[in-house]
């Protein structure tokens, strides 16, 4: 490797056309030069600066000779050729290996969604909430594929909501956005069966540069079983308070307290 102060192509790289020294011995930037005056003894240098997309000069490509040397006008423009297909064969190999980091970092991100528990998302901020990205989990939990639901392609995911959810929904979501913050929200989508999941999901929005909201994006959680149990629960604690205003608050004749002991037993049960 030659120092870069006593180098040819130290010179060669800093200009933007074809670098060429006849006869260095001949050329006051060179004459007294060590590489001239001593071995390799170069007498003649014809460089060619190699740039990258940029226009940034990377290196060059050069002829050393030891004897002093013309170049003829095509000999240049060969020279020149030869470097611009340098320059393309380098950004060719900068290009496949951005290609190479770009999947890299896909299938990276690919196996962070997949592990994330429940279904990942991003839509836009729409009546629909049409789906720009969505995890393929979703595919078990509403009983139809993704590719369903990415741009609206066979049907939106508002769709699924009951209609009766769907004001409580957008006035939520509107009122975190208002806030900047984030949102929390509890409802049922219907199945391809029929039968109703309850979601639980978490969001926020994403804004652009002017403050706008460009998407909104979050995750999904199936809790159907953790709701069934919920509402189990509150269904007993509701029982054993019916059983307790039964036996402790109704007092009277035995005919009038079952009466309305029935009563209070046909309105919990919703007959």
């Amino acid at each position: 490797e030659t120092p870069r102060d006593i180098s040819f192509c130290g010179h060669a790289i800093l200009q933007h056309q074809l670098f060429v020294v006849e006869n260095a011995l001949e050329d006051p930037r060179f004459s007294d030069n060590p590489l001239v005056v001593g071995a390799p003894h170069i007498r003649f240098y014809a460089g060619a600066p190699i740039r990258d997309e940029g226009g940034y000069n990377l290196g060059t490509l050069c002829l050393i000779g030891t004897e002093p040397q013309q170049l003829s006008k095509k000999q240049q423009s060969m020279l020149r050729d030869l470097a611009v297909l340098v320059e393309k064969e380098i950004q060719y190999q900068d290009v496949r290996r951005l290609n190479r980091q770009l999947r890299e970092s896909r299938h990276q991100y690919a196996s962070l969604v997949e592990n994330i528990p429940g279904i990942t998302y991003r839509c836009l901020h729409d009546k629909s909430w049409t789906m720009l990205f969505m995890s393929r989990e979703i595919d078990p939990l509403t009983g139809y594929p993704v590719s369903d639901f990415i741009q609206n392609a066979k049907r939106s995911y508002a769709s699924l909501i009951p209609e009766e959810y769907h004001q409580y929904l957008s006035d939520m979501v509107d009122k975190a956005i208002a806030q900047k913050d984030a949102w929390h929200i509890e409802y049922p989508i219907r199945h391809a069966d029929g039968k109703l999941r309850w979601i639980e999901e978490r969001g926020n929005a994403i804004y652009d540069e002017d403050d706008n909201v460009s998407c909104l994006q979050g995750f999904l959680l199936d809790i159907s079983r953790e709701k069934a149990a919920r509402d189990k629960l509150q269904r007993q604690n509701q029982a054993l308070n019916l059983l307790n205003k039964i036996s402790f608050e109704l007092s009277g004749e035995l005919q009038q307290v079952i009466e309305r002991a029935l009563k209070l037993g046909c309105e919990f049960l919703n007959m």
